[in-house]
């Protein structure tokens, strides 16, 4: 879904928002595990060696005066069932929101801990390695679940508006069709027998911010903002956890619009895309 139906959405869900004040509140927390914890993101088993930046779960609360939801989004490869409906469990055991009312996504971070069960690979870990795993995972939706109620605490009024442009030099289509007749997929940088991407990345760079509500003179920070763009967060590599560029980008924006400012992001359709050129 475009992050531009948002806006209707939220009408949908707040319909009472149009004709009350509507309210917002953010959050994060640090979700980033010890050294050792099974990383995600490539096709054999890799541990944790330390911390580039700090992986977090984002919330954000909104509330019409009638209804209550949160959104959140996890630095994280993914949000596996298990894990989503642990996490509305325990959110609704808080009693501010309905656990049916909380949307948990991931920003399909390459360089974050593997959110659930270890797939099976060649190098199987060995039984203190699932230990450590185990017990991290024990831990997300408390944390997660935190970060909402967290966001919950004092929500203000605010006004909410969106913008919508095109990045077009930082996301490449990663499968081409080949000389052979087949599917490559990342084939290398100038490979000869590379024809042409397989599809087109898609450019749109969306947001939706969440400010405080204040006349137009006056310039207050922005609450919160959810961006959306579409590509491939795997730009770091190795074993150190990293938010990759989505947190790269929360840095920025928090840097601009004060250190409170809590961004959300949400990935776009970047199966077949990556930040990698092959063509030069």
């Amino acid at each position: 879904m475009k992050l531009l139906l948002i806006p209707a959405a939220l009408l949908i869900l707040f319909p009472a928002a149009s004709r009350a004040e509507f309210r917002a509140g953010a959050a994060e927390v640090i979700l980033t595990p010890p050294p050792g914890v099974n990383m995600a993101g490539y096709y054999n088993f890799r541990a944790c060696e330390g911390v580039l930046d700090d992986i977090h779960a984002h919330a954000l609360v909104l509330d019409d005066g009638v209804t209550r939801a949160a959104l959140v989004t996890l630095d994280l490869i993914g949000s596996p069932r298990e894990l989503v409906e642990a996490v509305r469990t325990e959110v609704q055991k808080a009693g501010r929101i309905p656990g049916a009312h909380v949307m948990i996504s991931a920003t399909h971070a390459h360089t974050g801990p593997v959110p659930g069960q270890f797939l099976r690979t060649p190098d199987e870990p060995d039984a203190a390695a699932v230990a450590l795993h185990q017990k991290y995972l024990a831990t997300l939706p408390g944390l997660i679940a935190g970060s909402v109620a967290m966001a919950a605490e004092n929500p203000a009024p605010v006004v909410v508006s969106g913008v919508s442009g095109e990045c077009t030099d930082v996301s490449f289509c990663r499968r081409f069709y080949m000389r052979d007749g087949t599917v490559g997929w990342n084939p290398g940088k100038l490979n000869p027998n590379v024809m042409v991407p397989t599809g087109t990345p898609d450019p749109q760079v969306q947001a939706i911010f969440f400010e405080p509500a204040h006349e137009p003179s006056a310039h207050l920070p922005a609450l919160a903002i959810y961006a959306n763009f579409s590509m491939h967060p795997d730009t770091v590599g190795g074993a150190k956890i990293s938010a990759d560029y989505p947190g790269a980008l929360g840095r920025i924006l928090a840097g601009y619009h004060g250190q409170n400012c809590i961004m959300l992001y949400g990935n776009g359709t970047c199966g077949n895309l990556n930040h990698l050129d092959v063509n030069w």
